[in-house]
């Protein structure tokens, strides 16, 4: 009698972890997803803003990826995904692709619900490894014109001796110090 409990238990068990990984092969990235949001705003494991800023790429990677079963989302999918945001006419104000920083945003949110699923149980990789962002035009800035910076910096001469004495850094040392910090910046992004 017992034995017969016992395999009766067993057999239970392998229906039920059958019925389950059903379950899990037939999940679409958008319930996974939405289970994903619920449980990161529950935990605190995401600031508010965070959340706020994956919860607005929702709609295009939904588009492109909600009715996908997690487990057959594949790195090229993705990668096609991406691909696509950074075509001209994506950025509805501009008309241009999508920025390099925007891209990333939707590839974090791909990433963190599959890195949701490895942990569920659903894939046992994340395909998200080693996407590539299409780097897009850089539109330089500048605060002040040439000019507007040899005034100001003729002004601050005037005074170096006071702002010297008085332990303050010119003015032009800090717009020389900020504009070589900002070509530093534009050579490592590319």
């Amino acid at each position: 009698m017992k034995e017969a409990q016992k395999q009766a238990f067993l057999f239970e068990e392998s229906v039920q972890s059958a019925s389950e990984s059903v379950i899990d092969s037939k999940t679409t990235f958008y319930q996974l997803s939405e289970e994903w949001f619920e449980l990161v705003s529950k935990t605190g494991e995401l600031k508010p803003s965070s959340i706020v800023r994956l919860k607005s790429c929702r709609e295009r990677t939904y588009a492109a990826l909600g009715d996908t079963p997690v487990c057959e989302i594949s790195y090229r999918q993705i990668q096609k995904f991406i691909l696509t945001l950074s075509e001209n006419g994506v950025n509805q104000r501009t008309g241009k692709g999508l920025s390099v920083k925007s891209q990333k945003h939707y590839l974090t949110l791909i990433s963190d619900v599959l890195k949701y699923a490895r942990k569920c149980g659903i894939i046992q990789e994340n395909p998200c490894k080693d996407i590539s962002i299409v780097k897009t035009e850089v539109k330089e800035r500048h605060p002040y014109t040439l000019e507007e910076e040899d005034c100001l910096a003729g002004y601050h001469a005037a005074n170096e001796l006071t702002a010297q004495i008085s332990g303050f850094v010119p003015l032009h040392d800090l717009l020389r110090n900020a504009a070589r910090r900002s070509a530093r910046d534009r050579m490592e992004r590319y």
